[in-house]
């Protein structure tokens, strides 16, 4: 069975095994349909009946999750979508796309745009709490504004380039890295902060110093604010350290480094918390599990790559680097879905899973008729159904 769309192409599995017999695809009828999407960027959004993505070429798209058909796509601007991941909030999809955008999720339709006092809100992740929007920019603005209407509570200059934040209680908390170029607010970029902003109208509370490492110029501050564990921020540093802060006065519990020489060793994506585990991912394609209490590591992953956080769910960990690889708190691997090797496959990246367990994931075929990259709806492996 076959359907087409603007960029995708459709093949649907029937009784748990794919319809196309060349289609790359998980053995075992995991494989519930395939779409071809070469211009797919984000993480998926599942949304009831709906799962969205930005596009590389400035757009945004929804796929019914029964089958995979199209729902609606949204032209957005010309340039492609900058942050990794669509926000859901008061009825409203947000995009970033250097500007932020926001799009009614039944519809495509934009409702508003955001630039921010510099213009460039969207060029980097944000967050999400009630109806409440936190932006970040490159270019060292940090905002809140409405979910629905697109309008600003504040927007306060942090003086560094700001990074994806999280919210806990009446904290908003942004990552830096310093701008250390000869122009003003250019890079290159290093040692920065995590800033904690008061929720209600941004005052800054406090500012904790995410250091250069000793001997590696420019390997400091993170891409992301952490995750939080109850008062606790779990940060991983671009120069290759773990911390544990208390979000109520930026207090350091705990530091530790990882061992490894930054940046190659640095953490380069936002950490996921799974019981009192925090599972990191560093820029040498390994996944970590570390002790929020202790700052001991617990377990490390080899993986293929590293560009997708892991996901959880159910108390179990999932790493969309090559394999799907599904594990548990303490590190031990279950199963693996998929990747490549000698004669092919499916190399999976930019994945999730829905709350009934349904994963979603981009996946780049190698070595098989019709190869290219699509988007996967697969099921969860037997062993954690």
């Amino acid at each position: 069975m076959g359907w087409r769309g603007v960029g995708l192409a459709l093949v649907v599995a029937a009784g748990g095994a794919c319809s196309d017999p060349s289609a790359p695809g998980p053995p075992e009828g995991d494989l519930l349909w395939r779409v071809e999407s070469s211009s797919a960027r984000t993480l998926p959004l599942v949304l009831n009946e709906q799962v969205l993505f930005g596009s590389q070429d400035g757009s945004v798209f929804a796929l019914w999750r029964e089958g995979g058909g199209q729902a609606w796509r949204t032209q957005l601007n010309r340039g492609r979508i900058r942050g990794s991941r669509l926000l859901s909030s008061a009825g409203v999809v947000v995009v970033p796309a250097y500007e932020l955008w926001a799009v009614d999720p039944a519809s495509g339709g934009v409702l508003w745009s955001f630039g921010g006092p510099d213009g460039a809100a969207g060029t980097r992740d944000g967050a999400v709490s009630g109806d409440t929007i936190f932006a970040a920019s490159a270019l060292g603005w940090a905002s809140s504004l409405d979910a629905a209407t697109g309008q600003a509570h504040w927007s306060v200059d942090l003086g560094e380039s700001v990074f994806s934040p999280v919210v806990a209680g009446d904290r908003v908390l942004f990552a830096t890295r310093g701008f250390f170029g000869q122009a003003e607010r250019e890079g290159p970029l290093g040692a920065g902060h995590i800033v904690a902003l008061r929720r209600s109208d941004g005052e800054e509370l406090w500012r904790f110093e995410l250091p250069d490492s000793v001997g590696f110029p420019l390997s400091g501050g993170a891409v992301s604010a952490g995750v939080v564990w109850e008062d606790q921020l779990i940060v991983s540093g671009k120069a290759a350290w773990v911390y544990a802060v208390r979000i109520a006065d930026g207090e350091l519990l705990w530091s530790r480094p990882n061992g490894d020489t930054p940046p190659v060793g640095g953490y380069h994506l936002p950490p996921t918390i799974l019981g009192d585990v925090a599972v990191l991912s560093t820029s040498n394609n390994r996944l970590e599990g570390w002790d929020v209490r202790s700052g001991d590591r617990r377990w490390s992953w080899d993986v293929p790559t590293t560009v997708t956080p892991a996901a959880t769910w159910q108390g179990y960990v999932f790493a969309f680097d090559g394999p799907v690889t599904v594990g548990t708190p303490e590190g031990a691997i279950l199963s693996q879905t998929g990747g490549l090797g000698p004669s092919g496959g499916v190399g999976y990246f930019n994945g999730t899973v829905a709350p009934d367990g349904t994963m979603y994931t981009l996946g780049n075929a190698h070595f098989t008729e019709g190869g290219g990259v699509y988007i996967y709806s697969l099921r969860p492996p037997v062993a954690v159904r």
